[in-house]
């Protein structure tokens, strides 16, 4: 939640934008070893990859003979089985009625109200500082109107806005709770009142990846246990601008060939560089520039 000046509400705005706009990510249901069992596949990553691209899991006949290996939902009057397409729909069916109530009541402050699956966010104008707990306490209230919603204290942040500064004030409103950094993440991204970033967890975890990726080979001296030469070309396919689909492109292009089907993947790289086209004065691609010099690096020039 976010006590802001309108100024601030394009920024917000530009965020929501880009998040409807990318289609970098399809969200698959990652079978369980179970169903791979059941399937007659060994469990590796291309056999979960071909159940996930199976029109039918199992058959109804060997659904039944096997349920006894099924573990169902531990509260049967609540949710749908976890990785199922429709929760998207049911949750933003649930969340109708306190859409439209925190919605009305936040224009009424000219305000701004945005919300996307579970996380949404909140912008009121600087004059509404001085009955901001008055606000606050009305929101939540909306929220605990609804059967079986609950507004999580600990990932609840507060701030305010002002003059290009954000001030973390989470411990002014919420008792026991931390201050925390004075950044508002929000749907992958980061506004530390100046510029908007690719928020910092995002990129340690490329970039933990990609050195526990580099480890691998450097550990076994760039050679496999059957004395075959461990080549660098997977690594950079899914860690470097190489393997990128902006990339295959041009270099496709440039051969006059058509990409196959595993060069249409790309990589985190082109969320990224899609990001900085989408914001094309901010810094997205600040904590990936770099990221051949630390291959390189880490790879210490020894293996190709």
């Amino acid at each position: 939640m976010v006590n802001t000046r309108p100024a601030q509400q394009k920024t917000v705005n530009k965020m929501e934008n880009l998040r409807t706009k990318r289609d970098c990510i399809q969200v698959r249901f990652r079978s369980s070893r179970i169903q791979v069992i059941l399937n007659g596949l060994s469990d590796t990553r291309k056999n979960r990859k071909d159940l996930n691209n199976k029109s039918r899991v199992l058959t109804p006949e060997f659904f039944r003979a096997n349920k006894s290996d099924i573990k169902l939902n531990p509260r049967k009057d609540l949710g749908v089985p976890q990785g199922s397409p429709i929760s998207a729909t049911l949750a933003n069916i649930y969340m109708l009625a306190a859409d439209n109530a925190i919605n009305k009541f936040v224009i009424s402050h000219h305000g701004l109200y945005m919300r996307y699956s579970d996380d949404f966010l909140i912008a009121l104008p600087d004059n509404y500082q001085s009955d901001f707990s008055e606000c606050y306490e009305n929101i939540k209230s909306m929220l605990s109107s609804i059967p079986n919603l609950t507004l999580q204290g600990k990932k609840t942040k507060l701030f305010h806005v002002s003059d290009d500064v954000v001030e973390n004030c989470t411990n002014r409103f919420i008792s026991g709770a931390e201050r925390g950094k004075n950044v508002i993440d929000f749907l992958g991204f980061s506004f530390d009142g100046t510029s908007i970033t690719i928020r910092d967890k995002t990129i340690s975890k490329y970039y933990h990846r990609m050195y526990r990726k580099i480890k691998t080979i450097t550990t076994s001296d760039g050679y496999t246990l059957k004395g075959k030469h461990i080549s660098c070309e997977k690594l950079y396919k899914r860690y470097s601008y190489k393997g990128s689909l902006t990339y295959q492109k041009r270099k496709a292009a440039k051969r006059n060939v058509k990409l196959n089907k595993n060069e249409l993947k790309g990589n985190f790289l082109d969320y990224v560089m899609r990001a900085q086209v989408e914001f094309a004065e901010e810094p997205i691609e600040r904590g990936t520039k770099r990221h051949m010099q630390k291959i390189r690096k880490r790879l210490k020039g020894k293996f190709i």
